[in-house]
């Protein structure tokens, strides 16, 4: 005989403070969010972001924007999700149980990538510091006079909350971003553990050196395979036939990564740090975006043709393509 079936209806609040500049309001929020502006004395959640005197915490001063009156920027979902399980919602041993976190369980871990995806890939649109501390979690259900109610929060412990630097994003932009952050999944969940992840996490550090000596890793994952010689030259020649349009262009890529590849090795080998600056820092994770954006297109190119091709095929053939670019260049000596 089948296992009867209840319908038990979920009910999603969710409200996830921004820190950083309220332009973020401009792009799509992730599916079925929306962003709001809230006052900061009518929030909800305030007492999770405030002191015992109401005042703000530190690491809740990069929300805080001035106007009329103090206001946050809240990413906000608001939604019911109807899922099926073998106990009615007032069962007793549904009420006592662990029924309900299971089932809310896998409900929570997707939005949870959803919302994680959208910053890690906002990260990869441009530069700029734009996070989340706290995300506040309320799953209800109810049947009857029955009512149960779970609580989450989830805490990004090592998200830097000093917002120096903040993402700026402008309406012309807008199309751009939107179209990066939800438009080429299958490619960028490819790039993800590669790049995507690595970019994402030095924003959880404040440390320029250490961030320094991360970014290079993703771009000798992409461009070098088991090669053997002056890695520097290699990994400099390839970005630069990747990314350059003429051979001005080629020339300056191939320099700067020359450049940025020596620097990041007297930090790991010499423990020589005086030379990674900010600046130096950001000029390498655009590159890294900038080889990422283009990469995402050499993937989706692949996989029209094949959908079965895993990401260290493609990777091989475009190397083996870019070899054969820089052979080119190599015969016009424009190094």
């Amino acid at each position: 005989m089948p296992t009867q079936l209840f319908d038990i209806t979920i009910n999603i609040s969710i409200s996830i403070p921004i820190l950083g500049d309220k332009s973020i309001m401009l792009v799509q929020p992730p599916n079925n969010f929306a962003f709001r502006e809230i006052y900061l004395d009518d929030y909800v959640h305030k007492d999770r972001i405030t002191d015992n005197r109401g005042q703000i915490l530190s690491e809740y001063r990069g929300a805080v924007n001035i106007g009329e009156k103090p206001y946050i920027i809240c990413l906000e979902q608001n939604t019911t999700r109807i899922v099926q399980h073998d106990k009615p919602a007032n069962a007793l041993s549904f009420l006592n149980g662990s029924d309900f976190d299971e089932l809310i369980a896998p409900i929570h871990d997707e939005i949870e990538a959803d919302v994680y995806r959208f910053f890690s890939l906002l990260h990869l649109c441009k530069e700029g510091e734009i996070a989340r501390k706290h995300s506040f979690y309320t799953y209800s259900t109810q049947a009857g006079i029955c009512k149960v109610n779970r609580f989450i929060d989830t805490y990004v412990e090592d998200i830097v909350t000093l917002i120096r630097y903040p993402m700026i994003i402008t309406s012309a932009e807008v199309p751009v971003i939107n179209d990066l952050l939800y438009n080429h999944e299958q490619a960028c969940q490819m790039l993800k553990p590669i790049v995507i992840d690595e970019l994402e996490y030095t924003y959880h550090t404040l440390d320029d050196a250490t961030n320094y000596k991360n970014m290079m890793t993703p771009l000798e994952v992409m461009f070098l395979h088991n090669d053997y010689g002056d890695k520097k030259v290699m990994l400099a020649k390839r970005m630069a036939v990747f990314l350059g349009c003429t051979e001005a262009e080629m020339i300056s890529i191939y320099d700067d990564v020359k450049d940025h590849y020596r620097d990041r090795s007297e930090a790991v080998h010499e423990g020589s740090v005086t030379q990674i600056t900010h600046t130096s820092v950001d000029e390498l994770r655009e590159l890294v975006r900038e080889a990422t954006k283009k990469y995402i297109s050499i993937i989706e190119q692949a996989l029209a043709t094949d959908p079965s091709k895993s990401f260290e095929e493609i990777k091989a053939a475009q190397i083996t393509h870019l070899k054969g670019l820089v052979q080119a260049k190599n015969d016009l000596n424009i190094w």
